[in-house]
Parts: structure tokens; sequence; C-alpha cells
């Protein structure tokens, strides 16, 4: 089961290929989250700072993750651990090539996972797999991305989530 997701993710990335929801730019501003904070974790600690490509089995553990552009994962499986906040750049996404195994992102009901933005006023970009590899997400919420600008200009039609078939058409995953 996948936690609720922001507006963002369910609305525009969907509804800007065909239903032309949202304000005049097809965005939606993002939704409550509904997540219990009483029960929730919070990720503390120091920033960690990501800026490499991802070549091999990589764990990203509990904490605040920072990535400040885009990053690609060419090999293996990168593993966010449960009471894991990513903050990404502005247009900054994390691209899993065909090479790659999977992005794993299984928080908890306690102890969820976010993707948010790095700057409030910076939307970031999205979560994007070739069709071998795998997006694999539980307990997640996507929040504050989509690119910038109306969907016809930004980048991958300003979706959080695209899976891609080997000839780069996107694909775009069902909730």
């Amino acid at each position: 089961m996948v936690a609720p997701m922001s507006r963002t993710l369910l609305g525009c990335a969907l509804c800007s290929l065909t239903l032309g929801c949202g304000d005049s730019n097809h965005q939606l501003a993002d939704a409550p989250l509904a997540i219990d904070a009483a029960t929730a974790c919070t990720p503390s600690g120091s920033p960690i700072m990501h800026t490499a490509a991802i070549t091999a089995d990589e764990t990203w553990a509990a904490g605040i993750h920072v990535v400040p552009s885009t990053i690609a994962v060419t090999g293996g499986t990168l593993t966010i651990a449960p009471c894991s906040e990513v903050q990404l750049g502005a247009d900054a996404s994390i691209e899993l090539s065909q090479n790659a195994v999977a992005l794993l992102a299984h928080g908890t009901a306690a102890s969820p996972i976010a993707f948010v933005r790095q700057t409030t006023d910076k939307p970031w970009g999205h979560l994007s797999a070739y069709i071998s590899s795998k997006l694999d997400l539980a307990y997640t919420t996507l929040a504050g991305g989509g690119t910038a600008g109306t969907y016809q200009s930004a980048d991958q039609l300003g979706a959080i989530l695209v899976v891609r078939a080997s000839t780069g058409a996107p694909r775009f995953c069902p909730a």
C-alpha cells in the first residue's frame, strides 16, 4: 500500500496529458499529508549531500538527504531507509537507466519517506526508470515535484513519476 501522495503526482502527472485539470499552468497545490504526526518519525541529523552517479547497490540511511541536481542510477539498487526525507533541488531528478535494478523506498506508517523540494519556491523534477528497472514505493510521499513551467514546456510534461520503454517514449504509471 502506498501512503497518500500529493495531488501534484496524482493530479497533474496524469491530467496534464488528457484531463486539463488544475490552474492555467496545469498545476495543483500539494494536498495535505495524511500521516499522523503524533506517531510519525522526524528525519534528523546532518543532511547528507548526494551528487555522484550511483553505479552499484547503495543504501541511504534514515535521515535527511539532499540531491541538488539530477543524479543517475546506472547500476545496482538505490534503497532509501524509512524515516528519510529526500530534498531535491530545482528541476533535480533521480533517473534509473536500463542497467539499474531498482529504487526502493519502503517507508512504514510510523516511519514514512518523503521526496520534497529543497527550496519552497522551486519544484524538483521526477523519479524515472527505464522499463527494465523498477520504482518500488511504499508509505512514500512525493510532494512539490514536476519541474517548473507549464506541462507543455516542463521536462517530462511535468510528471513526477516516469517509466520509459526502450524507445524513450514516456509511460505514466497509474496510481
